[in-house]
């Protein structure tokens, strides 16, 4: 895995495919000044809807992901957020949810990477770049600490025989990064300089925002990590019948207890986290079924997996299914 630092001039390629798609707006439209619901919401609404195009049993509509969508088109970006997908506690009925947005200019099903694609960056490696502002947690864990953990979990996905990513570090961006915390007011500054980005531990209003509407849970009592997947608009540039994928963005819930090492339900491991949102990074969605002995409230995973939906300990190895899911992905890279 190659690791670059980032030095001036640095960002001028990685953020040409979004900023010369961008209207000059005089300010950035915020979530709060978009939504499309008649009741003031935008949050996902129901679960397991049906009718959506690529959406998966456990997947719902959401109006926040919509509502993001909308400022994006009023900034003239080219760029769409698909779906969300969300690694929750052990201790909610939400365990899997996947939001998806109704409409994002693409009517394609799936979604992957184009390898080569002048739009992201020069090149068939993927890049990485870990947020330089809010790298640290409220509970413990410092930006250095977080930023290793989160190095040594793309590490471990790079290291799998089967695929030559060619992963690339570009370090810690010296600056707050994140498109969906800056639509919604949160910081960040609505560009993006990586194929995945860690966008860093944002407080308990971003997963607020995304998560259900009263009465359910808020999501920041459940939502540990969410990947957010985004495409470019009306276009299949390899004509493989899927969305071209052009970054992902990962937030990690700051309103948890982070560790380092850590191997307990109630202290959320950073690599744990981090090695899951990263497989979503890298295009894997959740595995295995997930289910509860009501004798005494214990979680069980069949098969057990990183990419399991939900938190249970510390996972710091990929297993079986994680390898495969993998390898069925990359295997043919930047061939495919």
């Amino acid at each position: 895995m190659r690791r670059i630092r980032w030095i001036a001039g640095a960002t001028v390629v990685l953020t040409a495919a979004f900023s010369a798609s961008c209207a000059d707006q005089p300010t950035e439209p915020k979530l709060q000044d978009v939504t499309t619901t008649t009741d003031g919401q935008f949050a996902m609404r129901g679960r397991s809807q049906r009718g959506c195009t690529g959406c998966a049993e456990d997947g719902a509509y959401s109006d926040a992901l919509d509502a993001i969508n909308v400022a994006l088109e009023a900034k003239g970006a080219k760029v769409r957020v698909f779906m969300a997908e969300i690694v929750s506690s052990g201790d909610t009925e939400a365990m899997g949810q996947t939001l998806f947005a109704r409409d994002v200019g693409n009517k394609q099903l799936g979604h992957d990477f184009v390898p080569n694609d002048p739009r992201r960056h020069p090149g068939s490696n993927i890049t990485y770049v870990i947020d330089g502002v809010d790298g640290g947690t409220s509970s413990g864990p410092d930006a250095t600490a977080t930023e290793a953990a989160i190095d040594r979990a793309m590490a471990t996905w790079d290291a799998q025989t089967c695929s030559d990513l060619n992963m690339t570090g570009l370090g810690v961006a010296p600056f707050d990064i994140g498109v969906v915390q800056s639509i919604l007011g949160l910081g960040g500054i609505g560009s993006f300089f990586a194929d995945v980005s860690h966008a860093g531990w944002l407080p308990a209003v971003f997963f607020d925002a995304i998560g259900p509407p009263p009465p359910e849970d808020p999501g920041s009592t459940f939502i540990v990590g969410v990947t957010f997947t985004f495409v470019f608009v009306d276009s299949d540039i390899d004509n493989n019948g899927k969305s071209d994928v052009a970054f992902r963005e990962i937030y990690y819930n700051d309103a948890f207890p982070w560790g380092i090492d850590v191997d307990e339900f109630a202290t959320m491991d950073v690599e744990t986290i981090a090695l899951h949102e990263s497989g979503h990074g890298l295009s894997q969605g959740h595995f295995g079924k997930i289910f509860r002995t009501n004798a005494n409230g214990k979680l069980h995973f069949s098969p057990e997996a990183v990419m399991n939906a939900a938190v249970a300990g510390q996972k710091q190895t990929l297993l079986g299914t994680d390898i495969g899911g993998h390898c069925s992905n990359w295997a043919e890279w930047p061939n495919n």
